[in-house]
């Protein structure tokens, strides 16, 4: 816990100008830098009926940039959502591991490979010999190494 500040200082960095920049390109008043509040301009300026408006020159122009502004917006609320999302759990789940609530840790007990296989695409000489060897064994392994080992039993 006492190292808990080197990484939580620059998280806590990072996720306050993500936040900041995600306010700022959502609910900005200037269209310079809000998304929405361009999107509303050059839909107000497409209703009104112009045919150029800002650095749109053609009435596609202004559809691009309504379709691109709304497609932006959208994706920066959904963006931070869901680095608020994240950032709550991983502080539940720090919480619930500094009260002993958390889940236990698990590790898998080692179990020794029963696949051998070339260090590299071709096999070497001495890797074939190997794998002869291998082969001749009984019951060293539990499917032939042509075959994909696969999430079955190991």
């Amino acid at each position: 816990v006492k190292w808990a500040w080197i990484p939580g200082l620059p998280l806590l960095w990072d996720l306050t100008v993500t936040m900041t920049a995600s306010w700022q390109k959502i609910f900005s008043a200037d269209p310079k830098v809000g998304y929405w509040k361009q999107h509303s301009q050059y839909v107000a300026a497409q209703e009104a009926g112009k045919t150029t408006f800002g650095a749109a020159k053609t009435p596609d122009q202004i559809d691009a940039v309504i379709r691109n502004t709304f497609i932006q917006g959208t994706l920066s609320v959904v963006f931070a959502v869901l680095v608020l999302i994240v950032f709550v759990a991983g502080v539940v789940m720090a919480l619930q591991a500094l009260r002993g609530t958390g889940r236990p840790l698990a590790v898998d007990e080692e179990v020794p490979s029963r696949i051998f296989a070339p260090s590299g695409l071709i096999a070497t000489p001495a890797e074939k010999e190997v794998q002869k060897q291998w082969d001749a064994l009984p019951g060293a392994h539990a499917r032939p190494h042509a075959t994909s080992g696969g999430t079955g039993q190991h």
